[in-house]
């Protein structure tokens, strides 16, 4: 800590190519410090001293009291996209910024592989096949022709989008303005979400977690959806409300669903747990919310990352600012 350099003090671990995507990015602008490779006791003056934090969850990645010493910061850097679960009560000073987008790409193909695992119904089919069941006349979704809502036009949505388009369905979109750029047929802000689900073959959650859509997909919006119609969430758990989902499922087993976030995951703290038996239904699949774990993703985190990180030690605009949860 001697270069004279603005100090970056990465809290989370890395490897060698994280480290070295940290350096390379960074280099001439800060002096990287990998918090998590050090004794507690090692780390103080790299606290006490950076001026930026690069974490995926301060809370876990540093001690309580070590969090006490981090007084001269001007950025946290969070390597997460969502902010619903950032601790923004201990950082009152500096600014804090998000990584959306940097895993945008693998998550969108996760949804595409949910929508089309349900459409061609693979799964039960599968199981049919295991009991010996070969049911060659059993009909499936044609994707061609149908009609998707896609709740939330980020990265995320923007790129599913995309994607359906290529397969022939029309997409209407849910985003804050009812603008966009993007390539879809339509777009409507979450007041015409009703007519929206009312048309709607596929529904993609892909919205941000905040007060307003906590909740968003509830009875009545799950009832306005087709009888067969497809709902994937890859946003959070906590947008489609648990109970009503369930029991819809039982009450339209033409209805299928695709889950790859949960109400209650292991990285939340605790076990993985349902409040009900999703796993009986045939008419749902599940991953562990996995969509973004493919090789190089953490190249891809840490370089989205570090050129925000490089933004704000050049004095430009910093992306993706937040200054609460919700």
């Amino acid at each position: 800590m001697s270069s004279g350099l603005p100090i970056v003090c990465i809290a989370h671990r890395v490897d060698p190519d994280g480290r070295q995507g940290y350096n390379a990015r960074l280099k001439n602008l800060a002096q990287c410090v990998f918090a998590a490779e050090m004794a507690p006791s090692e780390r103080l003056p790299c606290l006490e001293n950076a001026a930026v934090l690069s974490t995926f969850s301060p809370e876990h990645e540093l001690g309580g009291s070590e969090l006490g010493h981090l007084s001269h910061l001007t950025l946290v850097q969070c390597l997460a996209a969502g902010r619903d679960r950032f601790p923004f009560e201990l950082f009152q000073r500096p600014a804090v910024a998000f990584n959306p987008g940097a895993a945008a790409q693998p998550i969108a193909e996760h949804a595409l592989a949910l929508i089309l695992a349900a459409a061609k119904n693979l799964l039960p089919r599968h199981q049919q096949m295991a009991q010996g069941q070969f049911n060659q006349s059993a009909l499936n979704t044609r994707l061609a022709g149908k009609t998707a809502a896609v709740i939330g036009l980020g990265a995320i949505g923007s790129r599913v989008a995309t994607l359906l388009r290529a397969f022939g369905v029309t997409v209407r979109a849910i985003n804050r303005s009812g603008r966009t750029s993007q390539a879809v047929d339509l777009c409507h802000t979450l007041d015409g979400l009703g007519p929206v689900l009312d048309q709607a073959d596929i529904v993609v959650v892909a919205i941000e977690l905040n007060q307003a859509t906590q909740g968003l997909i509830g009875r009545a919006q799950l009832q306005r959806m087709r009888p067969d119609a497809i709902l994937v969430n890859v946003s959070r758990a906590a947008v489609v409300q648990q109970d009503a989902l369930y029991e819809h499922l039982q009450a339209q087993p033409q209805f299928r669903v695709g889950l790859d976030v949960w109400w209650q995951e292991p990285m939340h703290g605790g076990a993985f747990e349902v409040a009900h038996p999703f796993f009986t239904l045939p008419n749902l699949i599940g991953s562990p919310h996995n969509s973004p774990m493919v090789p190089g993703i953490m190249t891809d985190l840490i370089e989205a990352a570090s050129a925000n990180i490089a933004r704000h030690l050049r004095g430009e605009t910093v992306l993706h600012l937040a200054t609460s949860a919700m």
